[in-house]
């Protein structure tokens, strides 16, 4: 057992570790497919470690239609809306059309939000957009916000989002994504379970109408997460603008 005893500011021991180092700050990559296959869905993700934060945008039939949220995400930046300025001004880089694989938006005092842009082939998929479809993400382990010798929640909020969550895929219908969403949290558990913690399952739609479901599963010191819910689309000025999710 080791001998390591942390202490919170007021001297007393605090069983819960300190935080981790902040993440390594990323590097752009333009380096994108020649040509969009046929059938191919995009998703914006963006990741912001330092509010702990995960947002996604899409699916979209287009990385064109991507393009405001990534405006907006840049608009704080004045570095990033000049990288922005330059890559769309290059005749010989289809920007609006090929898009980036990860677009770093450098913040204050050494922080980013770090945007990425996921593909994926889905005929039905693409087919039915911009119908509403749904969209699987995963999240964890996600670490409780624990504080003080109780062990009590700190913040009401597990800490991790930002840098454990992804796209799991879309699908048209309900079933399928429960289904996959089942799987992937069976996956996720599957070797904890084998290490001998006591993890708790559950599964629930969340109040309020928003048509979106969570799957749980919680130890006492993690929590994971995996949502499915109905990507509804809106318009504007009559281009298709997919509505911004922040898990």
């Amino acid at each position: 057992m080791s001998d390591l005893a942390f202490f919170s500011s007021d001297g007393s021991e605090d069983l819960s570790p300190p935080p981790p180092p902040p993440p390594p700050f990323p590097t752009d990559d333009f380096d994108v497919p020649a040509r969009t296959l046929p059938n191919t869905i995009f998703y914006l993700t963006a990741s912001t470690p330092h509010t702990d934060t995960f947002t996604i945008h899409g699916p979209s039939p287009t990385f064109a239609a991507l393009l405001p949220a990534i405006q907006t995400a840049s608009s704080s930046s004045p570095a990033a809306i000049e990288k922005l300025r330059i890559l769309r001004a290059d005749a010989d880089f289809d920007f609006d059309g090929l898009g980036f694989t990860r677009f770093v938006v450098p913040l204050e005092r050494g922080a980013f939000t770090l945007l990425q842009v996921v593909r994926e082939v889905s005929e039905p998929v693409h087919e039915m957009l911009p119908g509403p479809v749904y969209t699987v993400t995963a999240h964890g382990p996600l670490e409780h916000d624990m504080g003080g010798m109780l062990r009590t929640v700190a913040s009401g909020r597990s800490r991790g989002l930002a840098t454990r969550s992804w796209i799991v895929g879309t699908w048209v219908d309900v079933e399928t994504a429960r289904d996959r969403a089942r799987e992937t949290m069976d996956g996720m558990l599957r070797e904890e379970s084998a290490g001998g913690q006591r993890i708790t399952r559950s599964e629930r739609m969340e109040p309020g109408g928003r048509r979106r479901w969570i799957l749980l599963g919680m130890s006492a010191r993690f929590v994971w997460e995996v949502k499915y819910e109905v990507d509804k689309v809106t318009h504007c000025e009559n281009k298709p603008y997919w509505e911004k999710h922040q898990v």
